[in-house]
């Protein structure tokens, strides 16, 4: 048994955010935002079909009609896959279409800080075991570069997703919580 007692000094740090780095939309998955961000589906090979769900929420003040786009950057071959952006539309063959895009008139009016949740991107693995990585991208269908992304990965390779943490920890303390004098004292015992 390891026991270990440190008396550490509280740090903190104030992070003023940038008002000029603005993007086009929020984009939150789990409760999280992912804009530019990796969100991995862990699923069975055998699954009819895994899916991922992303709020995204207007920034700014101006409404906008905003559209999605996929590329496909990471093929699961056999498998189909398919968004929905307002409108659901039928599977695509992995590898069959680089590039697809929510039709036009499927584009939808948004409003600045009212969160949607109507973006749903979808894999069917059709038993293929492996990665499918896709890149969905949110745009101004005025000012089309206007953008913001997350890249969704699908991996049905077995065990992926389960890990297995040797390092157990048997007991965990800090005190005082909260600290008034800057001075935290943490005790654990790992096994």
């Amino acid at each position: 048994m390891m026991l270990k007692h440190y008396t550490l000094p509280a740090l903190f740090t104030v992070i003023a955010a940038s008002a000029t780095a603005q993007g086009l939309v929020d984009l939150e998955y789990e409760g999280n935002s992912v804009n530019q961000q990796m969100i991995t589906v862990y699923g069975s090979a055998d699954s009819l079909t895994l899916e991922a769900d992303v709020f995204a929420t207007l920034q700014g003040n101006v409404s906008r009609t905003v559209n999605v786009r996929r590329y496909e950057l990471e093929v699961l071959p056999g498998s189909f896959n398919y968004f929905c952006w307002g409108v659901c539309c039928g599977g695509i063959l992995a590898g069959s279409q680089y590039m697809w895009q929510s039709l036009p008139q499927h584009a939808i009016a948004l409003s600045p800080g009212v969160a949607v949740n109507n973006f749903h991107a979808y894999v069917q693995p059709e038993h293929s075991i492996g990665i499918a990585k896709f890149r969905y991208v949110w745009f101004d269908v005025d000012q089309p570069n206007d953008s913001d992304w997350v890249d969704i990965v699908f991996d049905t390779t077995p065990g992926a997703g389960i890990h297995e943490n040797g390092n157990v920890v048997n007991a965990f303390s800090a005190y005082p919580v909260p600290s008034l004098d800057g001075q935290v004292d943490l005790r654990y015992d790992l096994a």
